[in-house]
């Protein structure tokens, strides 16, 4: 049981006595006024510095005061540093060979009974020449059905054997140039004649050493015999040889230049 028991009129009062509404002594410096003395306003004195207009007062100029560093002129004041010219005064030098000796000489045949030419052809600057030096020699190596006075000078119909190889050969009598060689064949429609592969030289002293080989060539593909004349004809313009209606074929080949 408790020691002490509470009494309904104690005798000492509370020191402190709570009160309702207890004073204050610091009350706040700003007070809030439902009608303030300030304020917002909507036109602010301060405005932006750079306002957009739709006006602009500096607009661009179609005309500016300064003009491009560099000007297209349809009238340059420098020329160029090399100019072309419609008459040069180098001319193109023209390939050619310098021999008093010429050479053709037949490697292959397309035929297993022989080839055949009406004339070898020595061209200087689109002009045939017609050597009248000693003709044709021919070494033992060839057998000829006709042997011609001068193949190099005029249409002779020579047919050479299946033995090769088969060499003609001109003597100019003093060194002649030439930019051009070839051949004619033996009359229309002979382009199965022709020779299969050969070898052009010149020479100026016609020794065995001396010979030097200035073009050679080949149709790569035999055409065949003489009831193959449509392919061989084909072939024959394919290689660069021409032939019109009723006339012989005729090859040409230009040389480089080569002096002997």
């Amino acid at each position: 049981m408790p020691t002490e028991i509470p009494t309904p009129n104690p005798t000492q009062n509370p020191t402190e006595i709570p009160t309702t509404l207890p004073p204050t002594t610091d009350e706040p410096s700003f007070t809030p006024s439902r009608t303030p003395t300030e304020v917002p306003t909507p036109a602010p004195t301060f405005v932006p510095s750079e306002v957009p207009t739709p006006s602009p007062t500096h607009g661009p100029t179609p005309s500016p005061t300064r003009p491009p560093t560099v000007i297209p002129t349809a009238a340059p004041t420098a020329t160029p540093t090399s100019a072309p010219t419609i008459s040069p005064t180098r001319a193109p030098t023209a390939g050619g060979a310098t021999y008093r000796y010429y050479k053709f000489e037949v490697e292959d045949i397309n035929m297993s009974n022989g080839w055949a030419v009406d004339q070898v052809l020595l061209i200087a600057n689109g002009r045939t020449l017609a050597p009248s030096g000693a003709g044709a020699i021919t070494p033992g190596s060839c057998s000829w059905g006709a042997q011609p006075a001068n193949v190099f000078a005029r249409p002779s119909n020579v047919y050479g054997n299946r033995v090769v190889p088969c060499s003609l050969t001109v003597d100019m009598g003093t060194p002649t140039t030439i930019n051009e060689y070839g051949f004619i064949l033996p009359g229309p429609h002979g382009e199965h004649y022709r020779p299969h592969a050969w070898k052009f030289y010149g020479s100026n002293a016609n020794s065995a050493s001396s010979w030097v080989e200035l073009d050679e060539q080949s149709f790569g593909t035999k055409c065949g015999g003489y009831h193959s004349r449509s392919r061989c004809a084909s072939s024959w313009l394919a290689f660069g040889g021409t032939t019109q209606a009723g006339t012989s074929g005729r090859w040409t080949h230009s040389l480089s230049p080569i002096s002997g």
